[in-house]
């Protein structure tokens, strides 16, 4: 039987006035869909990025599964893919209540606890590390089950595990029904696309949701904005969020792509929490889509905006973009990639860094030694058919960069294909040397005192690192009003927004200025130090350090008198450091973090290095707790980290240096960062 496509933007009754899910639910995808779930034990979902794929069969199988009483089961291989799913539900739906969603796979182990997202219950690795529980107790009672990405090994992994056969047998057991699985996959294998092609159970979405996109920024501006996007009269609405990103238009060579509809509205989001003009920056936003409608106008009414669903990028159109600027899932980019070897050295300017052996992805191939090149080593490097770009036209956009929260290390770290050099570099213990100073020649890094340290309109900062859009915007608007912070200080990095989810991943504290009022005010700056400790041990209310804690605090007062926030006296009482340092003593490596208290490693990144690190063989399949923040004594002399020169942990365990203590039989004591032949240490 031949595959059936829908047209997503095809709806049987489309109302403006209605919100996003109830339109999608009007859709002739969506009661096709269901009724092709409601006849098949197991269906598979295509189409291109953005087509409405994991919109429309999670929005399906929560429905199905809510008549049943039960909730639906989603799996997504990725942390990145997972945070725009999220989005994609929170933005669209009015409740995500009854879909359980699970992150991560073997190999790409994250998190252990269970998170509250907003309504959503999100499972993180836990399922896979306590598997035969896990199955036994909740797992049987989810009637719909979706595998996002599977051209991934998602399935095998699900498979392997048993998942399909212990959930049917247990409902058997009570009676239940088959579980309905749905197979989500843009690029499917052949052989999974041909087996459910021959059984008609596939089902193919076609063209993106522009009515639905145009209703969405409608109904999530809260004002004019979507319609705005229509008319392309912007006026009065500069300081919404899709105003805001109207704004970058102006004379800007920079092509912003963000891969799908949630992640273009959280790029919309952060910059309207960030409260950030980003017109001064000059950028264009548009996207890598071909779809001819876009070049009929649908989404160029305005002064040239273009914002829209697509495919990727690919190697087909990839030479025809100059630059690529991706803000959608918490990844930066900028780098042009060719295939051909001769267009590519063709196309090498004289700033340029290269990533030799990296495939088209900027990724690194099996059996190939990346290496950083500059334009000139490259082009006198032998051929080499894979090899990615990294353009040195990104002085402008370090500054977005800043203001979006990414530090130095974050902005290398996660450049596609740089990300993999450095990630690579750092897991076996190789120096960054010749990287860093590549940095430092192009302008956007520079060096003072022997640390790296990042360079931004003409000041310098250690250690930017934000954790919530709104941590950022208090450091920023603290600078601009108070002036008194502007050099040198490392921001906040423990407070992140549990319901708008910008940035999944940390154990976290306080959502709003409010709440970071009465929390200081109620349980730090208060005596009470056993409630110091609970809320601690709860929420892990973290600032990296004393000065940042100052500063964090006074410029929010600055710019929002009415928060009165409390601070602490400045002299160290010893409740205060004891609040501080014994509940998460930690050990940072190059991305990976020891919690020794609670006797959990931290992994901030896959394929980590253990028996390099020094860490025992039988802990290598301990829990994963993943923590951004960077947990510092509070000591007022030695505060200034280093975002380049981690110790490894067997430095830690090691080192007989004055002061550096140890939990271990004789009881849990303090480490405090030290300095050493003239460069920082972080123990934390």
């Amino acid at each position: 039987m031949e595959t059936l496509s829908i047209d997503t933007t095809q709806l049987l009754d489309y109302d403006p006035a209605a919100s996003p899910e109830v339109n999608i639910q009007r859709s002739l995808a969506y009661d096709t869909l269901s009724d092709m779930v409601a006849t098949n034990d197991c269906t598979l979902l295509t189409g291109e990025l953005g087509s409405g794929k994991t919109l429309v069969a999670s929005i399906v199988l929560r429905d199905m599964a809510a008549q049943n009483g039960s909730r639906a089961f989603m799996a997504s291989p990725f942390r990145d893919l997972a945070i725009g799913t999220i989005n994609s539900l929170g933005w669209a739906c009015d409740s995500v209540e009854g879909i359980d969603l699970h992150i991560g796979g073997i190999n790409n182990a994250t998190e252990t606890t269970r998170l509250e997202i907003g309504t959503t219950r999100i499972i993180w690795n836990d399922l896979v590390a306590n598997f035969d529980e896990y199955c036994t107790a909740e797992v049987p009672f989810y009637s719909t089950i979706f595998f996002d990405e599977t051209h991934t090994n998602t399935v095998e992994l699900y498979m392997s595990l048993g998942l399909l056969d212990s959930v049917n047998y247990i409902r058997g057991q009570s009676g239940l029904p088959p579980v309905k699985v749905v197979l989500g996959s843009g690029t499917p294998n052949k052989g999974l696309y041909e087996h459910y092609s021959r059984e008609g159970n596939v089902l193919n979405l076609e063209g993106t949701p522009h009515e639905l996109n145009m209703n969405l920024l409608d109904n999530n501006s809260q004002n004019s904005a979507g319609r705005a996007f229509r008319s392309g009269d912007y006026t009065g609405v500069v300081e919404d969020a899709a105003g805001i990103a109207a704004g970058m238009l102006e004379d800007g060579p920079v092509l912003s792509f963000m891969p799908g509809l949630g992640e273009i509205n959280h790029f919309l989001k952060t910059l309207k929490v960030l409260g950030i003009d980003m017109r001064q920056y000059g950028y264009m936003v548009v996207t890598g889509s071909t779809d001819p409608r876009e070049k009929e106008g649908l989404f160029t009414e305005g002064p040239g905006l273009i914002i829209g669903t697509s495919t990727l990028i690919n190697g087909v159109n990839l030479p025809q973009v100059a630059h690529v600027l991706d803000l959608g899932i918490q990844r930066t980019a900028l780098y042009r990639v060719k295939q051909n070897h001769t267009q590519l050295k063709d196309s090498v300017k004289p700033n340029d860094l290269v990533i030799q052996g990296a495939n088209r992805a900027g990724r690194s191939q099996p059996g190939n030694a990346v290496v950083m090149q500059t334009a000139n080593e490259y082009k006198a490097a032998p051929a080499n058919n894979h090899a990615a770009i990294i353009s040195d036209d990104i002085r402008p956009y370090m500054a977005a960069v800043m203001r979006l929260g990414f530090d130095s290390e974050e902005f290398v770290r996660n450049l596609p294909g740089l990300g993999e050099v450095i990630s690579g570099l750092q897991h076996f213990g190789k120096r960054l040397d010749s990287l860093l100073d590549s940095l430092v020649e192009l302008g956007f890094i520079t060096t003072q005192g022997g640390e790296y340290q990042l360079t931004f309109d003409g000041e310098i900062y250690t250690d930017v690192n934000f954790s919530k859009p709104e941590a950022a915007r208090l450091f920023i608007d603290g600078m601009r009003e108070s002036n008194g912070y502007h050099r040198g200080t490392t921001a906040i990095a423990a407070l992140m927004d549990r319901d708008r989810h910008f940035f999944s991943g940390s154990p976290l504290a306080v959502s709003t200025l409010e709440g970071l009022a009465s929390v200081w005010n109620t349980y730090i700056a208060q005596g009470d130090v056993a409630a110091r400790y609970a809320f601690a041990e709860q929420n892990g209310l973290i600032f990296q350090n004393w000065e940042n804690a100052v500063a964090i605090i006074e410029g929010a007062n600055a710019v929002y008198p009415e928060a009165e926030i409390g601070l602490p006296e400045i002299d160290m009482s010893p409740e205060f450091l004891d609040f501080f340092n014994p509940l998460y003593v930690t050990a940072f490596h190059k991305g990976l973090m020891i919690n020794r208290r609670r006797g959990e490693y931290t992994q901030a990144g896959a394929g980590v290095n253990y028996r390099a690190l020094g860490i025992p063989k039988n802990h290598m399949r301990e829990r994963f707790l993943i923590s951004p923040a960077c947990i510092i004594l509070p000591d007022k002399q030695n505060m200034i980290l280093s975002s380049v020169h981690p110790v490894t942990l067997q430095d830690i365990w090691k080192s007989n240096i004055p002061g550096l203590r140890r939990s271990g039989k004789g009881g849990t004591k303090t480490f405090i960062r030290v300095a050493s032949q003239g460069r920082d240490i972080r123990i934390n």
